[in-house]
């Protein structure tokens, strides 16, 4: 049966919301009505609450009844009806279009005039985005239209790739060696940092030792082990030398005698003696023994001796000089190198020193053995050769032969990535590797000396030909390299005197002042002397403290006492003389520094070594030649050295190419080097964001320092060490057991250190608490997480594409989940891993730069957690003995539900972008892996894997909004929004507006086609008003199916409410003040401190029970779950707050629907039980918006009414009779119904206008009170409609009748307006 019309034509009792969806045709029902005017419009787009039911009412509702209200025709009406509907079909996806005419979807702005070179950078650059200055964009978006993300994307690769490797290299072993450590010691055992240990001992070798103790041992004894300290050794360091001079005191005066490379190195050789022999001078005094004392001190003088006769003979010295006069060398200010017939005018100099071990009887490498550690180690050595070919050699040769055959193209990039100055590179710039292999720098002068040398001079005379030269760079890797006994020198500790006692601290603790703090700090230095450096006398005292046990002869002990003393005294003396009281000492670490130089060279390997141009990304456009790239050609201004280096080294043969570093610079130069349209070097911000800040925090050496944290965490640890040491934490610790266990555990966590990367961990543990308490179990969320693909995604792909996806992503999730539910559900996550693998196609693709597999979906391991795999496969390992698995169950299980959302919209966007280049021809399909091997891509052109990789990785970044670096807005980079409890959850709106704003722009060069009308625009905003359209026509479809078909509201997720969201201006604007603060994109850290501040100053305990489900994993789900139950606590206690709403089910009515009452006991509303259940497990704001909608349309009429009537009776008093006629029309119109106005009112009306705020005010209190306040309003009578203070207590209504009026009526009669 049809339902009934009302008198004025409504259907009778239904009520309708009005979303942004709906808002297009009641706008268009008021004109048509003649109901419209400007504040309808307004009203119906911004505030719908405030329409009157005639205004809300469309021809849709009445069409839709009159053919029987049916779910399905209604759905069909609704979305033929819409008019964002029709918009859509007047637009064409725009990634479709882009792909037809060349190989990328996210390219740049296009200028209607084809530019060419210089003009071309300048439209590129001299585009303006307001947002660039809030720092909201990020280096994809800063680079369009050149290369530049091709470029980084070719990089970020490349860092995965070789992390991949190393991880997946060493991880097994590691593993292997943390189980084992982990059963002897009976604990979960997840690193070999013995500043993580927990505390937990175990007997070993008959006496009992801690974790920490035993970890910190394998460290020192590592490092020793594979630096060769249990050998004797013969350090050799080789360096070219050109142009020195001798440098050396007489009778006060200094003298400088110009020497050849031949000269040079033989003073070399003479130092080197002389050092040797002072070396053993001293080791003979420390045992006492005089006569071989006398002996070496004999021999010092007569090498002395020699090298002055030497240098009288060579240099024709007449100056007086002795044997005991100091004798320096350092590099001349010539100007060019010297003309040397036959020999080039460079050579190398190795310098060697003999180097005793410290470990005589090798206790170390036994006791490594002895534990089983040995395959570890040997498999590092392994590692650090292959890594050395990687730096400087032919890697197929050494997989061949495993000969090491030096690549002279490798040692020539690295000699021209050390040709800048000093100062025009940072310390960050130039690796610890790259800055010691020709003596530090080259520097501008010595660099330009070499490169004149290779070509002829004015005389025709090449006085060193590129083959000499290549001969001298590989002469010096083989003369000064020792493969078999490097380990870096790149951790060390600062050295104070604190209090007399000495205090020691790693570099890169964050007991450091950031600006003191450095992961490498001296390493480079360093890693040049040949002699050892000082050590760190607490390690040096862990193989003292063993020879002591075992008994060693004095002989044995020598090396290792005399060194540990050295290191003694040193630690006791050097902060007294040092600058700024400090010194420094280098660390046995064996893990630190062998992670630190996989990371290190990793970075070297990436940005200054490789060849770029060998690399796919690089070669597609160097071959397909796309417009960016050559306009960029165009475009540069390359200065006169970079083309001289081009004729140099790239002639005929040469192979030399361009490291990523010089290709960024090159790229970001000509975007800063070219003028934009006013003038303005547009491009010098991209191009000092890019190379300062991006490039350094891709290498890790810009971390995002969290002070709050560092400090939180540093002030816990300080209270844990005084609470542990504390005589009733002592006496607790003597319960033994559980007390004793956690009273130790607080002892070690207030003594380990704290690195610069792990002091951050409170604030990234508390990002994730949060994650899980307000994402966790959250089905709202998640469902709200699966409608990202229906924004961009669908806009920029076509309808069959993205339900071709849909298909494709169904199958292959169910897939996956069919055989997941099989490993259980605390399963190994290498097995989740290979899963996902196996059944997610594209997070598993061969190509021809990473035949291994590349995951283009980022729903596999990242690089991060590939490092910290080794954990999770240590306590999975551990888990049959019952330990482990807690972590689990509270942060990885309750993000379940969001987790796979993620992965599904993931696997959808991207399968849609593969199904869009199938369609447009750039590639022809997918062949399934076998056996765990990677899936491959068939057909399409020869760069077809790099097209797909590139557009696939960016259309899922650009989309679902990935927080890899170069998707990052700067401002994530460089600011306090790095840190990532500060910035949570606030990356989705500023995502959300920039990829309409800047990224929609650079789609298919910001051209859009008209849809059937086939018109075409260029430019930003034709670009962003065809999306928006687009965006808002895919909306209304889902939105129509959702309201007709389900009874849902899904507009929360949809694009209208996304984008006006994201703004954080608009909800600022036109939210109410009571929810604008709701709608604001706050990071829960600082929403937890308000309301927790709140509870306090208001005194309400309740607020307390709303800020505990914050903390718990799955706290809000659970919270919200809680609404759908009795009353738990008092509303007003500590845990009131949990339930802001409660259900009485004892008490349902006749029809089975429960009362929900709110938390101060008010009836809310009848609902029933499905619902009730359903709001409380999270579909509330899809469900129940109907009732809030309805509960704001009634305020919000009820205040117009109101509002109608005051207006009008206004301008009744006025006597401006017209006027009330005019609003009286209006009202009646709008409510239709008569505006009707009793005596009462116009009585209230006077005395709103004649009695004055304070006394209305004090006329409604209560009468035993007035006299206690009537004391001040009689001192400001003045100000008052009472004259006295006994008029004060008339009724405001006496006053408006009885005392004098400010309002004349003599001219007209206020009553007459009375209807009733």
């Amino acid at each position: 049966m049809p339902e009934e019309l009302d008198e004025e034509g409504f259907v009778a009792g239904s009520f309708d919301q009005i979303k942004i969806y709906d808002a297009p045709m009641v706008a268009l029902s008021q004109m048509f009505e003649g109901e419209s005017s400007f504040r309808s419009i307004k009203d119906t787009f911004m505030d719908p609450a405030a329409l009157s039911p005639a205004e809300r009412d469309s021809y849709v509702s009445r069409l839709k009844e009159s053919l029987g209200n049916n779910g399905l025709t209604n759905a069909v009406l609704d979305i033929a009806l819409n008019p964002f509907v029709w918009f859509m079909f007047l637009t064409t996806p725009a990634g479709g279009q882009a792909l037809k005419s060349g190989a990328k979807v996210f390219t740049g702005l296009a200028q209607k005039a084809v530019p060419e070179g210089g003009e071309y950078i300048k439209f590129v650059t001299g585009r303006f985005s307001a947002l660039r200055t809030l720092g909201l964009l990020n280096a994809h978006q800063y680079g369009a239209g050149t290369p530049l993300s091709t470029v980084l994307h070719s990089a970020q690769s490349r860092f995965s790739q070789l992390t991949q490797q190393d991880v997946s290299s060493s991880q097994p072993l590691v593993s292997e060696m943390l189980t084992a450590i982990s059963k002897k010691f009976g604990t979960v055992v997840k690193s070999l940092d013995p500043n993580d240990a927990k505390a937990a001992t175990a007997s070993i070798d008959g006496e009992v030792v801690s974790l920490a103790e035993y970890l910190k041992k394998f460290n020192v004894y590592a490092h020793m082990h594979m630096s060769g300290m249990n050998k004797n050794l013969v350090r050799s360091r080789a360096t070219i030398i050109q142009n020195m001079k001798v440098q050396f005191q007489s009778n006060g005066k200094t003298y400088n005698y110009n020497i050849n490379a031949t000269q040079h190195e033989k003073l070399e050789k003479f130092k080197g003696n002389i050092l040797g022999l002072k070396t053993q001078l001293q080791a003979a005094k420390d045992i006492g023994a005089v006569d071989s004392a006398s002996l070496f001190s004999s021999l010092i003088t007569r090498e002395a001796k020699k090298r002055v006769a030497y240098l009288k003979e060579e240099l024709g010295l007449t100056e007086d000089v002795t044997f005991k006069t100091a004798f320096g060398t350092s590099p001349s200010r010539a100007d060019k190198l010297p003309w040397v017939p036959g020999e080039a005018p460079l050579r190398v100099s190795t310098q060697r020193v003999d180097a005793p071990a410290l470990d005589t009887l090798n206790v170390s490498g036994k006791w490594l053995k002895k534990e089983g550690f040995m395959p570890l180690l040997d498999h590092s050595r392994s590692m650090m050769k292959s890594r050395y070919v990687d730096l400087f050699g032919d890697a197929d040769t050494f997989a061949r032969t495993g000969e090491v055959v030096y690549d002279d193209s490798k040692l020539l990039r690295i000699f021209r990535s050390l040709s800048s100055d000093a100062n025009s590179k940072t310390a960050e710039e130039i690796s610890n590797v790259l800055h010691k292999e020709l003596e530090g720098y080259v520097g501008g002068d010595g660099y330009k000396k070499i490169v004149a040398a290779l070509i002829p001079d004015a005389k025709g005379r090449r006085k060193m030909t590129l083959g000499q030269f290549k001969n001298i760079l590989q002469s010096v890797r083989r003369s000064g390299d020792d493969t078999e006994n490097f380990m870096s020198r790149n951790v060390w500790s600062y050295v104070d005197i604190e209090g007399g006692n000495v205090v020691k601290r790693r570099t890169d603790s964050v007991r450091v002042s950031a600006k003191d703090r450095s992961a490498s700090l001296s390493a480079r230095l360093n890693e040049r002397k040949l002699n050892d450096p000082v050590y760190d006398s607490d390690d040096l005292n862990i193989l003292r403290k063993d020879y002591e046990r075992l008994g060693a002869s004095p002989a044995d002990t020598r090396n290792i006492d005399r060194s540990w003393r050295k290191s003694v005294e040193y630690e006791q003396t050097a902060p007294l003389t040092a600058e700024a009281g400090r010194s420094q000492v280098m660390n046995l670490d064996y893990r630190t520094s062998f992670d630190r130089y996989l990371s290190q060279t990793r970075n070297d390997i990436v940005l200054h070594i490789d060849n770029v141009y060998d690399d796919h990304f690089i070669r597609r456009l160097v071959d397909d030649k796309p417009d960016e790239w050559v306009q960029m050609i165009k475009s540069a201004k390359p200065s006169e050295r970079r083309k001289l280096e081009k004729a140099l080294f790239s002639g005929p043969g040469e192979t030399l190419g361009n490291s990523r570093y010089d290709l960024l610079r090159y790229t970001t130069d000509t975007m800063a080097t070219n003028l934009d349209a006013v003038g303005r070097k547009g491009g010098e911000h991209a191009r000092d964001y890019v190379m300062g800040t991006l490039i350094n925090r891709m290498r890790g050496a810009m971390p995002m320092r969290d002070m709050i944290s560092e400090y939180a965490t540093m002030q816990a640890k300080d209270m844990a060490s005084s609470m542990s040491n504390s005589n009733a934490f002592k006496a607790i610790e003597k319960m033994g057991t559980i007390p004793s266990k956690f009273v130790k555990n607080l002892r070690q966590f207030g003594l380990a250190d704290v690195s610069d990367s792990s002091g951050s961990a409170l604030g990234r543990g508390i990002t994730s608490a949060f994650y899980v308490s307000h994402l966790g179990l959250n089905l709202g969320s998640a469902m709200l997480n699966l409608m990202q693909p229906l924004m961009y995604a669908s806009t920029w792909m076509d309808p069959t594409s993205m339900v071709k996806a849909y298909g494709k992503g169904l199958k292959q999730y169910f897939g996956y989940i069919q055989e997941r539910l099989k490993l259980g559900v605390h399963a190994d996550s290498l097995l989740v891993d290979q899963l996902r693998a196996k059944h997610f196609r594209l997070s598993n693709v061969s190509t021809k730069a990473r035949p291994e597999g590349v995951d283009l979906l980022d729903i596999r391991k990242t690089d991060f957690e590939m490092v910290d795999q080794q954990a999770y496969a240590v306590e999975s390992a551990l888990r049959d003995q019952g330990k482990g698995g807690t972590a689990f169950w509270l942060s990885e299980m309750p993000m379940k539900l969001f987790t796979h959302s993620e992965i599904f919209n993931r696997v959808v966007t991207g399968e849609a972008m593969f199904a869009q280049m199938q369609k447009a021809g750039r590639v022809g399909g997918i062949k399934a892996g076998l056996a765990g091997k990677p899936h491959t891509m068939v057909g399409g052109s020869r760069y077809a894997d790099a097209e797909v990789t590139e557009n696939v990785r960016e259309m899922v970044q650009n989309t679902q909004f990935g927080s890899d670096l170069i998707n990052s807005p700067e401002l994530f980079q460089k600011t306090g929004f790095g840190i990532p409890w500060v910035r949570q959850f606030f990356t989705f709106p500023v995502r959300t507006l920039t990829a309409w704003t800047d990224t929609a722009p650079m789609v298919n060069q910001g051209r859009r086609t008209w849809g059937l009308t086939n018109f075409k625009t260029e430019g930003r905003f034709s670009a962003m008003a065809h999306d928006g359209m687009r965006m808002m026509g895919t909306g209304a479809i889902v939105y129509e199916i959702g309201k007709n078909l389900f009874d849902v509201d899904l507009s929360r997720g949809l694009p209208g409410q996304t984008l006006y969201d994201s703004t954080i201006v608009g909800p600022l604007i036109l939210e109410p003040a009571s929810t604008a603060s709701y709608n604001l994109p706050l990071s829960p850290a600082f929403s937890v401190i308000m309301d927790a501040a709140k509870a306090l100053t208001e005194d309400d305990k309740s607020l307390i029970g709303t800020v505990l489900p914050r903390f718990l994993p799955g706290g809000i789900a659970l919270s919200r779950a809680l609404n759908m139950a009795p009353r738990i606590a008092d509303k007003g206690g500590w845990l009131g707050g949990l339930q802001r709403e409660s259900a009485d089910w004892s008490a349902a009515n006749s029809e089975g629907n429960i009362p929900i009452y709110r938390s101060d006991g008010s009836l809310l509303e009848f609902r029933s039980a499905a619902r009730t259940v359903l709001g409380g497990l999270g579909f509330s704001s899809y469900m129940f918006n109907d009732d809030k909608s309805l509960n704001g349309f009634l305020v919000k009429n009820r205040e117009e009414i109101i509002k109608g009537r005051r207006s009008y009776l206004d301008a009744v008093l006025s006597n401006n009779l017209q006027k009330a006629s005019q609003i009286k029309g209006e009202f009646e119109k709008r409510f239709k119904f008569p505006l009707s106005v009793t005596k009462m009112q116009i009585d209230k009306a006077i005395e709103l206008r004649e009695v004055p705020l304070k006394e209305r005010m004090y006329s409604r209190m209560q009468p035993d009170y007035r006299p206690i306040i009537k004391p001040y309003l009689v001192e400001r009578l003045d100000q008052m409609k009472a004259r006295t203070a006994e008029e004060l207590d008339m009724s405001p209504a006496q006053k408006a009748r009885e005392l004098p009026s400010t309002t004349s009526f003599d001219s007209f009669d206020p009553y007459s307006a009375v209807t009733e």
